[in-house]
């Protein structure tokens, strides 16, 4: 991106809360991952609907399995680590970019009546990010009006609004704005947004829709005691940040890469203690 376009986004972004970035991931690759998610998903579910049959499965836990014990869920990690996203990234973080070590996968299903996979308007400071922290939301299927993301355009300049288990609560003197539902977006795309936005689920249709989401932010700002727990690791470093890698320790102990970016310079000869 050029210097004028990466302004125009930062100043968008900085306006409405969030950013929608086009084609940042294969969208034939993304297909394909779709189609194998499908599969994985509903042997996944006749299972353990047939083990359990006084219950309905939990789409949640189904997900959670796939992001974290298929080869799909190792897929999905290669794209929120790819080139593009992290491109875009540095445009609204900068060059030093953490992400967290905890991925979503979101499957709408028809057949799930759970409210966790059917959100409500919500800011994802409830759930505990902190305002350093950017949520990267990217659907790998087919978006309808009826099951995509939500959002309230501008909503994160409102900071911290009141709520109680996990809903909103009403705001004296204060109304509101309808969320937006976003069906302009395909797969490879990628919604990007703030802590403080205003964002939810629109609903379900008859179709199944999936997601994935991860969280982003500047490796040295501040983390949540939440983000502690889960813990991230660095997938780009400025500059500055390489030399204090090299050097390793906040004491900058004198001449202890001398001879060498990792070690000190190596003994000529091995002396004899025999």
């Amino acid at each position: 991106m050029s210097n004028q376009s990466n302004e125009i986004t930062r100043e968008r972004f900085a306006t409405n809360g969030y950013a929608i970035v086009r084609n940042v991931y294969d969208s034939e690759g993304m297909k394909s991952l779709s189609c194998q998610l499908q599969k994985t998903f509903e042997t996944i579910y006749q299972s353990q609907l047939e083990s359990c049959k006084n219950s309905t499965p939990s789409v949640l836990n189904i997900s959670r399995e796939i992001i974290e014990n298929s080869t799909e869920g190792k897929t999905i990690e290669q794209y929120t680590t790819s080139v593009g996203i992290l491109d875009f990234l540095e445009t609204l973080l900068g060059p030093d970019i953490a992400i967290y070590n905890h991925l979503n996968l979101w499957i709408n299903d028809p057949r799930d009546d759970a409210i966790v996979t059917n959100k409500s308007l919500h800011q994802e400071f409830w759930s505990g990010l902190g305002p350093n922290e950017l949520t990267v939301w990217s659907p790998i299927n087919d978006v309808s009006a009826e099951n995509t993301m939500m959002i309230v355009p501008g909503s994160h300049l409102y900071g911290l609004l009141p709520n109680r288990n996990r809903q909103l609560l009403p705001i004296q003197d204060i109304e509101l704005p309808s969320p937006v539902p976003l069906v302009d977006i395909s797969p490879g795309d990628a919604v990007i947004f703030h802590s403080f936005l205003l964002h939810g689920t629109a609903g379900r249709d008859e179709q199944l829709r999936i997601a994935m989401s991860a969280v982003y932010k500047p490796t040295f700002a501040q983390t949540t005691v939440k983000n502690h727990a889960t813990g991230f690791r660095a997938l780009r470093l400025s500059a500055l940040t390489k030399v204090r890698s090299i050097l390793a320790n906040d004491s900058f102990t004198p001449l202890r890469t001398y001879g060498g970016p990792i070690s000190n310079q190596p003994l000529e000869y091995e002396q004899d203690y025999d």
